[in-house]
Parts: C-alpha cells; sequence; structure tokens
C-alpha cells in the first residue's frame, strides 16, 4: 500500500551557524546559538512551523534542559515568550542526544523574529548544547522556518 501526502510547503528558510564550541548552560534563560531566525509567510499558507536542530550531552549525571521559543516585541524592544512553547529534555544516561525542536502556530502578517532560549533546570542536572559527550567534536545547529 502506498500513500500521497498532499502537503504544501511554501517559502523554507534555513540558517546553518558554525560553532567550534559547546554552549554551556546555566539556571537563567539564554538564547541558544544559532536558534534566531527573521521570517516572514508566504500569503497562502495557514501556519508556519519553527524548527530547530542540534545535539546536547550531559554535564553532570544526568540533565534536565528546558528549551523556550520567543518572539522579538518591538513596541517594548523585549522578547515575549509564545505561549504554549516550553519543551523539558531529561537524560538519565551518560552521552549525547539530538535535538528537534518544532512549534507550530498561526502565522502571522509581515516579518517576525524568532529564537530559542534554553535554561539547566537546577546546578545538579546541567547540560551543554552543540557538543558530543566527550567534548571533542562539536555540531552546527541549524533552524528553519517554513510556511504550510
Amino acid at each position: 500500500m502506498s500513500y500521497i501526502l498532499d502537503s504544501i510547503y511554501l517559502d523554507k528558510s534555513l540558517t546553518i551557524t558554525s560553532t567550534s564550541d559547546k554552549q554551556d548552560l546555566s539556571t537563567s534563560f539564554d538564547t541558544v546559538i544559532g536558534s534566531e531566525i527573521t521570517y516572514t509567510p508566504n500569503n497562502f499558507g495557514v501556519n508556519v512551523v519553527y524548527e530547530y536542530n542540534t545535539v546536547w550531552s550531559y554535564k553532570d549525571s544526568t540533565s534536565k534542559l528546558i528549551f523556550r521559543l520567543t518572539e522579538y516585541n518591538a513596541g517594548t524592544s523585549s522578547w515575549d515568550v509564545i505561549d504554549g512553547s516550553y519543551v523539558t529534555l531529561k537524560s538519565l544516561k551518560n552521552g549525547t542526544g539530538l535535538i528537534n525542536y518544532k512549534y507550530a502556530q498561526q502565522k502571522w502578517v509581515g516579518s517576525k523574529q524568532l529564537r530559542l532560549e534554553c535554561k539547566d533546570s537546577t546546578t545538579s542536572l546541567e547540560g551543554y548544547l552543540h557538543s558530543n559527550w566527550s567534548q571533542d567534536k562539536y555540531y552546527n545547529p541549524s533552524v528553519e522556518c517554513t510556511t504550510i
């Protein structure tokens, strides 16, 4: 049996950021390297999907990372948290894992700046972004927005 998927992807924008070091997180939210994108949706789409890809590794014996998506508010010159965008990742094992953060929202009119923020949940559950467990390889994160 085969399936034909009738998906329409319009105006996909992709950015890959070169990095040669890990991102050491703290217990305060900070911008995730390579996660910022400015995007204008296609007029014919209904939704916009924000997608971010990188790797993470534990710093302690386990790690618990909290992510949230934010948008720039030109009126207040601040970054506002997008409702429903929080995601928590927890690892009970040593090693490295892939991160694929996706968030779909209704499209907007005009241009919008989006970025992902992340923090360690506590000082005993810390992690790194963009590096493997042994800290000898670094991975270039990618961010994209797509109108669907």
